[in-house]
């Protein structure tokens, strides 16, 4: 039998297992602690890591293009060579959001890994030691990448979409059905927990089940932040109410996890659709007519901590639904939209834990975001085989800033509401050439209150940017195919007020000249066209700018050009880009003339598919505190 119809038979019993549930202990039968008392057998001194839940370092590894493969199959690389997997743009930045995320600490990753060593999905052999709690995380990327692996399947589906949700009751039925066939379960699950907000998520492993009276019965947990230590969340199975000290000191109410039959802040995840290779929205395209899936749109702030209620980020359609917060009040009124939050994060709005947001597919939506005070912003926008984002976003302390995505990903509006220097992140796979490209605009200079778009149009593989005033930017490019990376770079453009158009298919070698077409009036008509030549690094201070060269005539949109195959691959680019530090190069302009108009592009579906750098840091590792929980922290 093939693994997608297992998933599928394993995804019906556990619903019809959920439902019968439902009815007994509401109608029929209500769970006795008598009858789930139950022991897998996990001991957590030998089946449990001997090192606590760790937090990002130098020294930390995780995940790594191919782990991208493994997760998501082929179709997250555009090329293999010598079985080594170069990711689509919009693969490569996922994996660096995620990566990023993870800066808190690996707590799904650890109890995923554990629970799987212990049901022999994994040997310990293959990390270096004859048991679990042998198994070193210094210099063990193999582990350290394993963890990861298994941290990152928390928000892909299938594995996201199995989580169950119920009355505390039936997950504890359901755990101690699981926990009494020990290592020879077919069914196993971690276990989520969170505050009321649905914030400090963290995840632990179920190891048995205890009567404490009173019908109260103790989950007995491996908690990744207590090594070797078991430790215990006490669930009322008559008023279905749970809580758990997540810190040494009891009295420690920021510490203190809890919840009832609506809170909703206890689940419980299964393996096996974690098995299953995952789905990616975002690996390949459709067609603009009938783009698939989800859009995901991931955001985190770089600074001081944030509260929610100094921030407001919430997605609006044109018929006034919203999807969101909105003074720290989740708002959901998008059909088939969801929010979550990355385990691990210590609050909703922490620097690496603000929401995931999940918008089907056709909705047309505009991203209204404030917070009063000095963070940058990073928006992140997955689907139908691409990849927007925004990075280094400014906002205004007492006024809404708009950033307009459409029905589908590839094009973004920025209107902002202060000025703000942001990098603008555009990446598309075109699966039909096995194509794809990346262009990063550094320093675009968005004046307040100026909407700037900038587009992608993969049937014409054409990048459209319109401005009503002048403005800026620094650019790269990277065009890939399955040979060769080439790599365009122009510092210092200057773009005037109006549509200034150029195709990605001219960068067909390393020196590659793009010609940028100006059409000032937007009737369908270059007025002028500037050639600009490549200047990537060491030749970039040095290249002389070209003049501009007027049109005579009316030229149409240059068609695509095949790029060439027989190419040398060139140096890969550094993961991150970074505004030069040496003196820019005098200003590469773009022809002027007259005022644009203020339509709002239409999206269009984005092929997918570059390897651009990244604008991800991996910060230094900060000491865990003496006796709260190593992630997430107390609360403040």
């Amino acid at each position: 039998m093939s693994r997608l119809p297992s998933s599928i038979i394993f995804l019906c019993i556990i619903l019809l297992t959920s439902t019968l549930l439902t009815a007994c202990s509401t109608t029929i039968f209500a769970i006795k602690a008598v009858d789930v008392v139950s022991d897998s057998g996990f001991n957590v001194k030998t089946d449990g890591f001997a090192f606590e839940n760790y937090e990002s370092a130098p020294d930390i590894v995780n995940l790594k293009p191919n782990d991208m493969q493994r997760l998501f199959g082929d179709k997250a690389c555009i090329r293999i060579t010598n079985n080594d997997c170069t990711v689509t743009p919009p693969v490569l930045q996922w994996m660096n959001d995620v990566n990023a995320a993870m800066n808190n600490g690996h707590c799904e990753g650890m109890a995923v890994t554990s629970l799987h060593l212990f049901h022999h999905l994994l040997k310990p052999t293959t990390f270096g030691g004859d048991k679990t709690d042998v198994l070193p995380l210094k210099a063990n990327q193999r582990l350290q990448e394993e963890i990861a692996y298994w941290w990152a399947t928390q928000r892909t589906m299938p594995t996201y979409t199995n989580v169950i949700h119920a009355k505390p009751s039936q997950l504890i039925k359901l755990l101690a059905d699981s926990l009494r066939q020990g290592q020879n379960a077919s069914i196993f699950y971690t276990v989520g927990i969170y505050m009321r907000d649905m914030s400090g998520g963290h995840a632990v492993t179920p190891v048995s089940i205890t009567d404490l009276g009173n019908n109260v019965v103790g989950l007995n947990i491996y908690d990744n932040n207590y090594p070797q230590e078991l430790r215990t969340i006490t669930v009322d199975l008559t008023t279905e109410k749970w809580h758990y000290a997540a810190a040494n000191d009891p009295n420690d109410q920021s510490a203190l996890y809890e919840g009832d039959a609506d809170s909703h802040s206890l689940e419980i995840t299964p393996s096996q659709p974690r098995l299953e290779v995952q789905n990616c929205d975002f690996c390949d395209a459709t067609t603009q007519a009938a783009p698939k899936g989800n859009r995901t749109f991931m955001i985190a702030s770089i600074g001081a901590a944030v509260t929610q209620p100094a921030a407001t980020t919430v997605f609006v359609t044109p018929d006034g639904k919203r999807l969101g917060y909105v003074n720290g009040v989740l708002i959901n009124e998008i059909t088939g939209a969801s929010v979550t939050v990355f385990k691990g994060a210590p609050s909703v709005w922490d620097t690496h834990g603000q929401p995931v947001f999940s918008i089907p597919a056709g909705i047309t939506v505009t991203l209204q975001i404030q917070h009063t005070g000095t963070n940058t912003f990073t928006i992140s926008a997955y689907g139908n085989g691409s990849v927007v984002k925004i990075s280094q976003f400014t906002l205004s302390n007492n006024s809404m800033s708009d950033l307009h995505f459409g029905d589908t990903v590839g094009s973004i509006q920025i209107n902002s509401t202060s000025a703000t220097n942001p990098t603008i992140y555009i990446g598309a796979v075109n699966p039909s050439t096995h194509t794809a490209n990346a262009t990063q605009m550094t320093n675009l200079v968005v004046p307040p209150n100026s909407p700037i778009t900038i587009a992608f149009d993969p049937q014409t593989n054409t990048y459209t940017i319109k401005s009503p005033t002048s403005s800026s930017y620094d650019l790269e490019v990277r065009v890939s195919n399955q040979q060769a990376d080439y790599t365009y770079t122009a510092p210092n453009i200057t773009i005037p007020r109006g549509r200034v158009v150029f195709t990605v298919t001219q960068i067909n070698s390393n020196g590659a000249t793009v010609t940028f077409n100006v059409d000032s009036n937007d009737d369908g008509t270059y007025d002028d066209q500037s050639n600009v030549s490549d200047q990537t690094i060491p030749t970039m201070t040095t290249t002389a700018i070209p003049s501009v060269t007027p049109i005579a005539s009316v030229t149409p949109i240059p068609s695509a050009t095949p790029i060439p195959t027989d190419t040398a691959v060139p140096p890969t680019l550094s993961a991150t880009i970074a505004p030069s530090k040496t003196p820019r190069p005098s200003a590469t302009t773009i022809p002027t003339d007259t005022t644009i108009p203020s339509e709002v592009p239409t999206n269009t579906a984005v092929a997918t598919d570059t390897v651009i750098p990244t604008d991800t840091a991996v910060p230094a590792k900060k000491p865990h505190p003496t006796t709260g929980p190593r992630e997430p922290p107390p609360r403040p």
